[in-house]
């Protein structure tokens, strides 16, 4: 307690006090009972807090933006979800975390009289709901749509086809009703998964129904829209026409100079706003310490220049498929709406408002699949490249362990075509049992996929090869494994690779082998095996 003679430029600290029990008062009512204003965060009572409404008013949120708030203020939300995403934070939790925050703050000013500081607490919120919106994250209004998907098949439903509505007002999850083999000759075979989509979960307004697992899907023609609405993006994606009549005929430096553009070129491209797409599908870990994949569904527009096709405000994210495991075999039922939207963006196209408040009409087809090997198998319906006819592009029989002069004779290989391939997989789907569709599908090597759906689909010519696999984790690391198997390269071989490898100078973006190449060649990674190839291999060896 400082003397009275500094009374005037000392807090008082019961007002203080007084204040911050006050609002937490009002915040901890508010929680505990069902608001009618959804949007409200909180009210600010005292001629000392008036000053915040013109920086924060939460009465009118919706229409704030990212510029309504300090850079500090947003990279610290952005802090707090981005943490909570990793560690899994609870969302009590992150609430609990924004409370203290901003009292803390708001403490901090009122102490040392920073009227900067304390306008920074003004705009920290006390709701999730409230951070979203000033982060312009607006998960009800965004335009993603959750579907359901079954815990044991994997079917994906929508959420109001979930729920059975009862004649005495009351709601009831609905259990699964996909038939893996509904034609099976034994009945028990023809039951349906019967597995539960939905719990029951207690919230303010009571208890409700959630998806015990789903898929967030956002619509491509929202993606379009957000992307027209961006000055500059459609005549980019126009430039491709000049560049056309630059180039010899024989040149090839980009996917305008294949066959399959061309292919396209005489008609669809015909038309302005009309874009080919590649479609990749691939797993990642999020969370460290734990085994968990996620999918991630996304597209690249081909027709914008290549410097700018792959960088991520251009790169499409159109679904995220839910783990904790890869589905095993195929992901049709993750691909279902992108293909129902691609059938009508084909033959009919969408309209689409521009950066210049002009309406337009767009049309979107894939064109090119760039996954790799495994996820290329569950996206494109082939078999595994373990399996006999692993090849995607030919019948070549890979069982076949008679390595004479003539397995390698590429001219007796059997290239697969998409009339042949479609009829196979109708072969393939006419079969009842479990055991007749997995023999049918060794023998043709394929299985359905969504993907034939649409009828502009090559499988066989779209689906781009995978170099990483098939080059640096297939062949070199095949060749190196093969030349220590007979005998090429000996132990006493391999230690003065060893040697060497320590007195190469290397730049630091291609980074240096590890060292004892004889235990660790086998867990090269795919950059390892190609500086091995590139760069190392041929002066060693």
């Amino acid at each position: 307690q400082q003397n009275s003679g500094d009374n005037e430029d000392t807090i008082n600290h019961d007002q203080l006090d007084k204040a911050l029990v006050e609002e937490n008062t009002i915040h901890s009512d508010s929680a505990s009972t069902v608001s009618t204003d959804s949007d409200a965060d909180e009210e600010i009572h005292g001629s000392e807090y008036e000053d915040s409404e013109s920086i924060i008013d939460d009465s009118d949120i919706s229409r704030s933006t990212v510029s309504s708030i300090s850079a500090m203020v947003f990279k610290l939300l952005w802090f707090l979800f981005y943490w909570q995403s990793i560690f899994s934070i609870t969302e009590s939790a992150i609430k609990s975390m924004m409370c203290f925050l901003k009292y803390f703050v708001r403490l901090l000013g009122m102490t040392y009289q920073n009227s900067e500081i304390t306008n920074l607490s003004h705009q920290i919120p006390l709701t999730v709901k409230t951070a979203e919106k000033l982060l312009g994250i607006d998960l009800q209004n965004s335009g993603i749509i959750e579907y359901v998907v079954c815990p044991k098949c994997d079917s994906v439903y929508s959420y109001e086809n979930c729920i059975e509505h009862r004649a005495n007002g009351t709601r009831r999850a609905k259990h699964c009703e996909h038939k893996k083999y509904p034609h099976h000759p034994h009945p028990s075979k023809r039951q349906p998964c019967n597995a539960e989509l939905l719990k029951s979960v207690v919230t303010l307004q009571g208890r409700s129904l959630t998806p015990i697992k789903s898929y967030c899907y956002y619509p491509l023609h929202l993606s379009m829209q957000r992307l027209a609405l961006r000055p500059g993006f459609l005549s980019m994606c126009e430039q491709w026409r000049i560049r056309e009549h630059t180039m010899p005929n024989d040149y090839l430096g980009d996917i305008y100079d294949g066959r399959i553009w061309k292919q396209f070129r005489s008609n669809f491209l015909a038309t302005p706003y009309s874009y080919l797409l590649s479609l990749n599908v691939d797993w990642f870990q999020p969370f460290k310490h734990i085994q968990y994949s996620v999918g991630a569904v996304y597209v690249s527009i081909q027709n914008l220049p290549r410097e700018e096709r792959f960088k991520s405000d251009n790169i499409i994210l159109v679904g995220i498929i839910p783990g904790p495991k890869e589905p095993s075999l195929s992901i049709d039922a993750f691909l279902q709406p992108m293909i129902e939207e691609l059938n009508e963006m084909f033959t009919e196209g969408f309209s689409v408002l521009t950066s210049y408040n002009v309406t337009i009409k767009m049309r979107l087809a894939i064109s090119c699949i760039t996954c790799d090997i495994p996820a290329t198998r569950k996206v494109c319906g082939f078999l595994s490249h373990h399996a006999n006819l692993g090849c995607n592009k030919c019948y070549k029989n890979f069982g076949d362990k008679d390595h004479d002069s003539s397995w390698f004779d590429r001219s007796s290989w059997r290239l697969r075509n998409a009339a042949e391939h479609r009829a196979d997989c109708r072969k393939i789907n006419l079969e009842v049992t479990k055991s007749k569709m997995r023999a049918a599908e060794s023998q043709y090597g394929v299985r359905f996929c969504a993907l034939l759906k649409l009828s502009y689909y090559d499988p066989i010519r779209f689906v781009a090869i995978d170099i990483m696999h098939n080059i640096l984790l297939g062949t070199a690391k095949h060749m190196f494994c093969t030349w220590i198997e007979v005998g090429l390269l000996r132990d006493s071989d391999l230690a003065k690779i060893d040697l060497f490898i320590n007195k190469f100078s290397v730049p630091s973006n291609i980074g240096r082998l590890p060292i004892h190449i004889k235990s660790n060649y086998l867990s090269f990674k795919a950059s390892q095996w190609s500086s091995w190839t590139m760069i190392y291999s041929p002066i060693l060896l």
